[in-house]
């Protein structure tokens, strides 16, 4: 757990006027505030130029954010914020010492070596700005696993029987600013397949910048506003206490649609006028909410083609398809693909 007591730290850092820095949930309750510039998303470009697809999604998605990605003296990308350069190795690595910490709070000891899933194919610029972010939180080991071999390796404790004779495997990931569609292929272990067991292998990835559960998120809150701005007159887009309660019923709202066909959204007090308090109160559900954000799976579903044709050799299809991130666990995202 993190000292927020949460198993989940959001890789979020917020910067506030006078310089001091703060990390994870914290650093997220202050992503619209005027008290504090939070930065997210800057794992999209390590290792990255600035003239890239990855600095162009975020780009894209942040255009209304305090800070500003720029390039620095060789290139890459960089976040700005008060007049300050911060290279994303910096940024990632105040999230990783968090964690580091965090761990080292639990087990109460020294934690030196780490895992990282990382997106595939893991290339030689990601890999020196991972080596970066390690060393600045003091991790002197850190492996990195391409989060789609990480999601099939914990698919095949929940689904033994139904992966054991998959010899290719799609792996549709929605979290953040980004989706991928990754088709991983089992092979022997070892060099000449002499280690008695199977391992996966990315065999192609295909991955689409600026559509991820982050896309979802916004669809929704979009809505809320809208529907609250019809009825009383308001735009609570301007006011950030009630967007951070937009933001996270939002995250809860749709988890919650996961499992169940509706799920009520009140938030008490969001805000007020001169003739008192105002409350958003709204019943949504499931068929709603995938009206919302149909947009948005398709553009993420549509990297499935793409990373079959990519594959090499291209397989006729896969035997299984597996969906990681919170958003692919609506059965829009099922239906889809």
């Amino acid at each position: 757990e993190n000292e927020n007591g949460g198993r989940v730290t959001p890789s979020v850092v917020a910067f506030a006027d006078d310089g001091e820095a703060l990390v994870g949930l914290t650093a997220k309750k202050l992503l619209f505030s005027s008290r504090a510039t939070a930065v997210y998303g800057h794992q999209l470009l390590l290792g990255r130029a600035f003239e890239s697809r990855e600095t162009e999604a975020l780009l894209a998605a942040t255009k209304a954010t305090p800070f500003d990605v720029v390039p620095d003296e060789q290139g890459l990308a960089a976040v700005r914020v008060h007049g300050v350069l911060h290279p994303p190795a910096e940024l990632a690595a105040r999230t990783l010492a968090a964690l580091k910490e965090s761990a080292e709070r639990v087990a109460g000891r020294s934690v030196t070596v780490a895992v990282a899933g990382v997106p595939a194919p893991v290339d030689e610029p990601l890999r020196a700005a991972m080596a970066a972010v390690a060393r600045r939180a003091g991790v002197q080991r850190l492996e990195l696993v391409p989060s789609a071999v990480a999601a099939a390796l914990a698919a095949e404790d929940e689904f033994p029987d139904e992966l054991a004779s998959a010899g290719t495997l799609g792996v549709l990931e929605m979290s953040g600013l980004s989706s991928s569609l990754t088709v991983l292929a089992k092979r022997p272990e070892g060099a000449e397949g002499g280690g008695g067991g199977w391992v996966w292998e990315v065999a192609a990835s295909h991955r689409q910048h600026g559509v991820g559960g982050e896309s979802l998120d916004g669809a929704l809150v979009e809505h809320l506003v809208r529907g609250f701005r019809e009825a009383h007159g308001i735009d609570l887009s301007a006011d950030h206490l009630a967007l951070v309660r937009l933001h996270e019923a939002s995250e809860a709202a749709i988890l919650a649609l996961c499992s169940s066909p509706s799920v009520p959204v009140s938030l008490p007090f969001i805000t007020a006028d001169a003739s008192g308090p105002k409350h958003l109160e709204q019943t949504l559900s499931r068929a709603a909410l995938e009206r919302l954000i149909e947009p948005a799976l398709a553009a993420a579903i549509d990297a499935l083609p793409a990373a079959l044709a990519d594959a090499s050799p291209a397989p006729q299809g896969v035997d299984q398809l597996l969906l990681a991130g919170g958003a692919a666990r609506l059965d829009a995202v099922g239906e889809r693909v």
